[in-house]
């Protein structure tokens, strides 16, 4: 095979844009504290639950919707993991504002539209606490936290926004 000068460009290139990536370790949240970087199973699954949080119509991009939620989960749970489904971003406004009741996102709702370019767009899910297991109890609380943000070069335009996910909840495996 003759390696020409443009197989040795693309090369180069592709070498170029692996150097500008940066993966990181995160926290993860569990019962004892953040763990940075991953924790070590063997887990079980203890349950799964589906959500969806509406942004409504928001008046601007220039701040984020966040939402923080605590939500029951499985006695013994050690990590939660959220799992994104889908989501929608849209400039403009829709009826009803609050789609986190749409069952599937091909669901009917009004869109009025707003022609803007997108200069950014952001959904994040992540849980931010788990409590300990309290003695006698048969659930644990969880706190997450949904965000969400769409704007143009200016921030100035009204959007707005739906996010559906999962969440998985682990726990540790009885030892054989």
């Amino acid at each position: 095979m003759r390696v020409t000068l443009l197989h040795k460009a693309a090369a180069a290139a592709a070498l170029a844009l692996l150097a500008g990536c940066s993966t990181s370790p995160r926290e993860i949240q569990t019962p004892t504290g953040a763990i940075r970087g991953q924790v070590n199973g063997p887990f079980v699954v203890l349950g799964v639950a589906s959500r969806a949080t509406s942004s409504l119509n928001r008046p601007n991009g220039m701040t984020a919707f966040i939402q923080t939620v605590r939500i029951d989960v499985p006695a013994g749970t050690e990590v939660v993991v959220p799992a994104l489904i889908g989501w929608d971003l849209g400039y403009g406004s829709t009826l009803p504002a609050d789609l986190s009741g749409q069952v599937t996102p091909e669901s009917t709702f009004t869109w009025t539209p707003t022609d803007r370019s997108l200069g950014m767009a952001r959904v994040d899910i992540s849980v931010t606490d788990i409590d300990a297991l309290a003695p006698g109890a048969t659930t644990q609380s969880a706190t997450l936290r949904i965000g969400m943000q769409l704007a143009d070069s200016h921030g100035d335009d009204p959007w707005w926004g739906v996010v559906r996910y999962q969440l998985i909840f682990l726990g540790r495996a009885p030892a054989p």
